[in-house]
């Protein structure tokens, strides 16, 4: 008696439609070399579009949803909470994100399975491993002043500020810079120039508290 085998392969498609579409503006009109490619641009979709130029911030419609999520007694057990201002503390959270019947738990990061299959590197890979977890945050508001002398001792001394209600701008017209400051985060713009871009960053990292 024989017996057959049949196995048959096939390649599945899945088709994720956007609720909302953000692309940049170039790509709903035809390069104007060739502006009879009406197929290279992004039209006639189901859902709505956003458009963007450079340098232009766009308010999208994400709505955000929050979910509980429990800390694990053995993760708990090992915040280091640090004050950051009388009667506020701030720890930081690294963990392994675990979800069960809907329930999410954020346990312990552990060690990778490359760590765990070379016992004679146990040391250097608990030590790679305790380097990954640390962290650094800022916190606090930075002072124009402070910032001005940072970016001094860097050479950067051509320097005109702006200020109005909502912040300050920095103006660094010897390298067609520019600084913004505001409530809701700092925005360096460089046109490219990654030199300066670093040092913009250090002057401010200066600037503020770290923990």
């Amino acid at each position: 008696m024989q017996t057959s085998e049949q196995c048959i392969y096939g390649t599945f498609c899945f088709v994720f439609q956007p609720g909302h579409l953000a692309i940049p503006e170039a790509y709903t009109r035809a390069p104007d070399l060739l502006p009879h490619r009406t197929d290279l641009i992004i039209q006639d979709t189901e859902c709505k579009i956003s458009t963007f130029s450079f340098l232009e911030a766009l308010s999208l419609p994400v709505s955000r949803q929050f979910e509980k999520v429990v800390l694990s007694n053995e993760l708990a057990n090992n915040l280091h909470p640090q004050e950051v201002r009388p009667g506020i503390a701030v720890a930081t959270v690294t963990g392994t994100l675990v979800s069960k019947d809907n329930r999410y738990t954020l346990e312990p990061l552990e060690l990778s399975e490359i760590d765990v299959e070379k016992p004679q590197e146990s040391n250097a890979a608990a030590e790679r491993h305790t380097d990954r977890q640390k962290s650094c945050h800022l916190w606090g508001s930075v002072m124009v002043e402070d910032l001005l002398r940072s970016l001094a001792k860097r050479g950067i001394c051509d320097v005109q500020v702006e200020s109005n209600q909502g912040g300050h701008t920095l103006h660094l017209a010897q390298d067609d810079a520019m600084i913004q400051l505001d409530a809701s985060g700092t925005h360096i713009i460089t046109h490219g120039n990654e030199a300066l871009r670093i040092n913009i960053r250090d002057s401010l990292l200066e600037c503020v508290t770290q923990f």
